[in-house]
């Protein structure tokens, strides 16, 4: 074997690689003589095939296979000799194969990370309690959640507190517009759902009726190119229903499989601490990221860089896809998609080398119980949920590595120094928006 070194960089090594014919003619003979002791070909005894017969029959399947074998030995043979670590799979390109092989051959290296002192990483966590309102709120919306409609006489003229089905477009100098659009939307009239004017347009309407609401959007309207525009929605009636809200009570719990209302107001309450828990650990973990992409420098692998801006790239344009209507203000504020993936790749490598520095393996019980929070999102699809990670290997393998990253990440913070600080739950969301 020949070797000729075309590049060294820090990250970066290039080879060329060639196996004379005699040493290519002697790996295609052991391999022929191994098929042959095993093959089953008409004409001939099974196992006395002669080798030659083997090598004009399977000539291109014995060639790759020798090729495989000898990038192997040869990754392995470079890795050993100068004391190399691999980051990814080798790239093997201009490959030559006829009496004689040769092949290009680039290997991609771990960068060296430098170690954190953790003793110098001060972190605040921001936090919030349950207090007595927030569960009362919580409480009421819960009440509300289990609220029955009972469907009217078809000329019963809706009043407040009732609902209707209705059919809505809306327009706006007589061009139609996306939000403005509903099919068989259940509204209760008086619950300000819609903009001023849209329920009490709807007060006394019966199932059948239609109905023309000239209307105008508020100032404050979330869409600012809609602010003070006038709006007119066609209506359709379809039904009219009397809306029937359940008292707090044992009789409310146990209908939901609860004991009790004081064990339902537990649950809930258990229920929004942990909403509130989730919303600080996710603005701590984005506060500890920001940390480390400042504070960390190491050289990073471009082709990673280049591979993970492509990612990056398509998700954008698919958010800009599913929202044609985006305002133009926010897509001057588009983020630089170099800029976040080489802070992806950076923090990616960096949670890596904590995982195998530290031993940090994926049980499963890590995979049962990140598959558990995976359904209790989507109940409805845990069947297909659970044969998603554990019939695809490709699922299986993203789901490890999620689990590892995160597994990383509360090493890292359990080793920093975390103050707490308390702030209100409109806080938290304010913090929590301001990362999304």
């Amino acid at each position: 074997m020949e070797v000729k070194e075309l590049l060294n960089e820090e990250l970066v090594r290039k080879y060329n690689i060639t196996f004379s014919a005699k040493e290519v003619s002697k790996e295609i003979d052991s391999k022929a003589s191994e098929v042959a002791a095993k093959a089953d070909i008409k004409g001939f005894r099974k196992g006395k095939v002669p080798s030659e017969v083997i090598k004009m029959k399977y000539k291109d399947s014995l060639k790759s296979e020798i090729l495989d074998k000898l990038v192997n030995n040869t990754v392995q043979d470079l890795v050993k000799k100068n004391n190399l670590e691999l980051l990814s799979r080798p790239k093997v390109d201009e490959v030559k194969f006829e009496n004689d092989l040769s092949f290009n051959l680039e290997l991609t290296l771990s960068p060296n990370i430098p170690e954190l002192d953790y003793s110098q990483i001060n972190i605040t966590k921001n936090v919030t309690e349950v207090t007595e309102e927030d569960l009362k709120k919580a409480m009421e919306h819960f009440r509300e959640s289990q609220r029955e409609f009972e469907k009217l006489p078809e000329k019963t003229a809706a009043k407040a507190g009732d609902a209707v089905l209705i059919d809505a477009v809306g327009s706006i100098e007589g061009k139609e517009f996306p939000e403005g659009k509903v099919s068989d939307k259940k509204l209760i009239l008086g619950s300000k759902e819609y903009i001023p004017g849209f329920e009490d347009g709807l007060i006394g309407s019966k199932a059948g009726d239609s109905k023309v609401l000239d209307l105008a959007f508020p100032k404050n309207y979330w869409k600012k190119d809609y602010s003070e525009k006038k709006v007119q929605f066609k209506v359709d009636v379809k039904d009219v229903f009397q809306v029937k809200t359940p008292e707090l009570n044992d009789e409310l719990a146990k209908k939901n499989n609860v004991k009790d209302i004081a064990e339902l107001k537990n649950k809930i309450k258990e229920s929004l601490q942990k909403s509130y828990d989730d919303r600080s650990n996710n603005i701590l973990r984005k506060d500890l990221f920001d940390y480390l992409d400042k504070n960390l420098k190491f050289t990073l692998p471009q082709h990673l860089i280049e591979n993970e801006e492509k990612i990056v790239s398509q998700n954008d344009n698919q958010a800009v896809a599913d929202d044609k209507e985006k305002d133009k203000s926010k897509e001057k504020k588009k983020p630089n998609n170099k800029e976040i993936a080489t802070r992806r790749v950076k923090l990616g490598l960096f949670l890596a080398s904590i995982a195998k520095k530290e031993n940090i393996q994926v049980t499963e019980q890590d995979i049962r119980s990140e598959l558990g929070k995976y359904i209790e999102s989507s109940p409805m699809y845990a069947q297909q949920i659970i044969e998603h990670y554990t019939k695809n290997p490709q699922a299986a393998e993203v789901l490890k590595n999620t689990i590892t990253e995160n597994k990383s990440v509360e090493f890292v913070i359990g080793k920093i120094k975390v103050q707490e600080k308390k702030v209100t739950p409109e806080r938290l969301i304010e913090l929590l928006e301001a990362i999304n």
